[in-house]
């Protein structure tokens, strides 16, 4: 098992090592190589959402995009509005077992952090995601900025969003 702790709380999840290190070349780097975090079986990602990381958890283990709430004490709208209120306001009727009815800037971010975290196929899924949502939820002005700040001219999530 590995222990991820992230954001600045250090929020911990254990998650099996060979399916991190299968499925994230970031991951298998840092958990096989002569890095103090192959020793201890521990990753600290700091500047990470640990909202962001729970899908991108739930999408390791069942190869799909979507989120749950970890306690009755919230609702998917909350943790919706808790991670990016200020992007999109409206978080009424997020269905977290669809991600086209979520708000397109937690979809770009999660392509982002999969690209960090080298997961092909996560960003596969995410442009598809983005793509089955356009119809709700349009790309707006600070996406477009968060997109040409944190991607490559050659990235596909950056050629999406000129097409």
């Amino acid at each position: 098992m590995a222990t991820i702790l992230v954001g600045p709380e250090e929020t911990k999840f254990v998650i099996h090592q060979a399916l991190l290190c299968e499925r994230s070349r970031y991951f298998a780097k840092a958990l096989t190589g002569f890095f103090e975090e192959s020793r201890t079986g521990i990753i600290k990602l700091e500047d990470v959402s640990p909202f962001l990381f729970k899908i991108v958890v739930t999408w390791l283990y069942y190869n799909k995009i979507f989120y749950t709430v970890s306690d009755d004490s919230s609702s998917i709208d909350h943790d919706f509005a808790k991670f990016k209120s200020e992007t999109e306001v409206l978080t009424k009727g997020i269905n977290g077992y669809d991600a086209s009815t979520w708000p397109s800037q937690v979809l770009v971010e999660l392509y982002v952090l999969a690209d960090r975290l080298d997961m092909r196929e996560l960003r596969i899924n995410t442009i598809d995601a983005l793509d089955e949502a356009k119809e709700q939820s349009r790309l707006d002005v600070s996406s477009y900025n968060f997109i040409d700040s944190n991607t490559t001219a050659t990235s596909p999530l950056r050629k999406y969003a000129v097409d």
